[in-house]
This record gives C-alpha cells, structure tokens and sequence, in this order.
C-alpha cells in the first residue's frame, strides 16, 4: 500500500494498536516477574486511597480534630496503627514478595522521599498511591507555579508566622499568630474578613 495514501482514520487504528501492544508487552513483564501480587498491591492501595477519600465528607460536614491522632483515627481505624509499622512489615504480612518490594515499592519511596522500606507503612502507601494509581502530572516550569498562581489571583495577604491559637467564630474561625514583628488575629469564613497587628508580616 502507498503510505501516502494511509488515511487519517487508518493512522489513529495502527497508533492505538501500537499502544496496546506496548501496554500488553509491559503487563506481560511485570506479571512474568512479580507474578499477580502487583495487582493484590494495586487493589489495597486504591482501598487506602478510598478510605482517606472520607477525610473530605468530613470536611464538608465541619468536622474537626484536635490532633494528628484524632484525625488519622476519624478518617480509618487503622490509619493510626500504620504509622507505627513499617511498610515492608505491613507488606510482608499483606504476602507481598520481597522482590516486589525491594525493586518497586523501594523506588517509589525513594523516589518521593529519598528513604526505603523503613518508613511507617501509612507513608509508604500514600508513595503507592502516587505512583499505582491515576496518572502523575506537573507543571512546566516547575509545580511551585501553582500556590504562587493562586496567591497573584486571590489577593490574598501572606503572614509568615506561627499559629497559636484557632477557635471557632460562628460562622468561621479567629486565628491568633505570632511574627517576628508582633502577634495578631485573623478572622476568617465570616461576611469580610479581617487581620489586626502583626507588624513585619
């Protein structure tokens, strides 16, 4: 066949046929060498993600927590308890293979945050998370753009400080924070906002 005759229609058919070649060679891959245990991972990975998911009906309901503990213990039972095993006890118990661990669990805690299979099972998973489950994104140019962005489009004012103190103001929150150049308060979630002292802001 004259390849200047391919039509576009025909050209979509073979690049999506390429595609699927490549993403069933690379299945073939994994499973030849992990066996199914990265699906087993796969699925309580996304079981994680689905748990912490009810952080945000929380959220929407004003409920809140008074510490770290509280929250991890609001969102999932045993959301807890992972920070106080490793992943690679927690994987071993889940009957994940140490091959599996060391090669890809290990480049993807160590990839996010430059440490290995010591660190708490629940920081672990979130690594996981990042790499298994729905697609990575950034920004060009660098992902800082996004806060600064939002910031240049708000208008709103940045305290570089310490928060000492937050307590509910139906209908929002009054915040006390302490700057190099003073304290103030801000009140916040009510018909205007307002901040008061904090010199050197």
């Amino acid at each position: 066949m004259d390849q200047s005759h391919i039509s576009q229609q025909n050209l979509i058919i073979i690049l999506s046929t390429n595609q699927s070649i490549h993403i069933i060679t690379a299945v073939h891959r994994i499973v030849g060498r992990y066996g199914f245990q990265v699906k087993k991972l796969l699925n309580h990975v996304e079981k994680m993600i689905s748990d912490l998911n009810r952080i945000y009906c929380l959220q929407s309901h004003e409920v809140a927590f008074k510490s770290v503990a509280d929250f991890m213990n609001g969102t999932h039972q045993d959301f807890l308890a992972s920070t106080h095993e490793t992943i690679k006890d927690h994987l071993t118990k889940l009957g994940v293979s140490e091959l599996l661990q060391n090669e890809l669990v290990t480049a993807s805690i160590h990839s996010n945050y430059n440490q290995g299979l010591e660190v708490p099972s629940f920081v672990g998973l979130v690594s996981l998370a990042g790499g298994m489950v729905g697609s990575l994104w950034r920004v060009e140019g660098g992902n800082f753009q996004l806060p600064r962005q939002l910031l240049q489009h708000t208008g709103v004012r940045v305290v570089q400080g310490r928060v000492t103190r937050v307590v509910r103001d139906h209908p929002g929150f009054q915040l006390s924070y302490s700057t190099t150049g003073g304290e103030g308060d801000t009140t916040t979630g009510g018909e205007g906002d307002t901040t008061t002292g904090g010199e050197g802001d």
